[in-house]
């Protein structure tokens, strides 16, 4: 048997100052892109969440009337309004009847619900012509959604050409080929 020498093969060293800065302005451009893909949900829940939310307790913490609404000028009470309220003895008969159609209506959804679903999963005589028109309700909006804009932007009669004729530009093929 042969001997082979063994040499150690050299490889290439980095300082380690260099790759972690390499590394680091990586990491920071993945970061930015993370947060340009995270910033339209973020604003959408600031906007349509957090904002009202923050409205709502405001003006639960204010006396209210319309004159004060309209003007602005409501008085800071605190948690008196919340207090009137826990006081008021229709307050928890009203907050019963809420839980109570709370939990029916949930209950009652969802046995409907799990019946309907067990019922069209068999098949049987008409089982196809049933679903068919079980999904009538969610495909309704669709379909006259599709009929308003075919009538809207009709070549001959439909209201964006009107209006572009209004403007004083010539009908256009909206939905025809010119051929």
């Amino acid at each position: 048997m042969s001997r082979v020498a063994r040499t150690p093969v050299r490889t290439a060293r980095v300082p380690h100052a260099v790759a972690k800065g390499h590394r680091a302005a990586r990491t920071a451009s993945g970061q930015w892109a993370a947060w340009a893909f995270l910033a339209p949900i973020v604003i959408y829940l600031a906007v349509f969440y957090a904002y009202p939310l923050y409205r709502n307790i405001e003006l639960s913490l204010r006396n209210y009337t319309v004159r004060s609404f309209v003007q602005g000028d409501a008085p800071f009470t605190g948690f008196a309004n919340y207090a009137k309220i826990l006081g008021d003895p229709a307050f928890g008969p009203a907050l019963w009847h809420t839980a109570v159609f709370t939990v029916v209506s949930l209950v009652f959804q969802f046995v409907i619900g799990l019946a309907l679903a067990v019922f069209f999963a068999k098949n049987f005589r008409l089982s196809a012509t049933l679903r068919a028109l079980f999904l009538v309700p969610w495909l309704l909006p669709l379909i006259v959604s599709a009929s308003t804009w075919s009538w809207m932007l009709n070549s001959d009669s439909g209201v964006v050409n009107a209006a572009l004729r209004g403007l004083g530009i010539g009908p256009v093929n909206w939905l025809t080929s010119p051929d």
